[in-house]
């Protein structure tokens, strides 16, 4: 599965749902534009891509930014890619971009992190499950390492 990094705006308010093992599923849209100034410096709208990814995060994290996105919040997401094609309801063959969400972070508008939170992964670096927490600095019992 294809890997990706990027950031963008959301363009709507995330909806969470519950599925029946209990696990949060936070579903949300991220618009990515890139375009490019014209010789005057204006931002030109003729030049302007727009890619929309449909992105999902689950677990304890999906019930984190729940709380804390917004329709047109500035999002830093990486993830998992996968293209799905589909036929619309006017029959028309469309690609959707869907990421299953692994980091997020919220950037503020000068482009750095405003919020983060490390998306849950499992000890493969991958998957749902929250990676056990270890401080590899934290106080260590008494003895340890045979000195004392």
């Amino acid at each position: 599965m294809a890997q990706i990094n990027f950031t963008g705006n959301l363009g709507g308010e995330p909806k969470m749902d519950f599925k029946p093992s209990g696990n949060a599923c936070l579903q949300f849209r991220v618009a990515d534009t890139k375009g490019k100034k014209d010789d005057q410096g204006n931002w030109d709208k003729a030049a302007e891509q727009t890619q929309w990814f449909r992105c999902t995060l689950w677990g304890p994290d999906a019930e984190y930014y729940f709380e804390r996105l917004r329709k047109g919040a500035r999002v830093s997401v990486f993830g998992d890619l996968m293209a799905r094609e589909y036929v619309d309801r006017d029959g028309v063959h469309q690609t959707s971009l869907d990421v299953t969400v692994r980091g997020l972070s919220v950037v503020n508008k000068k482009g750095s992190a405003a919020t983060s939170q490390p998306a849950a992964t499992n000890s493969q670096g991958w998957g749902n499950e929250p990676a056990p927490q270890q401080d590899p600095w934290g106080a260590q019992p008494a003895n340890a390492g045979g000195w004392g």
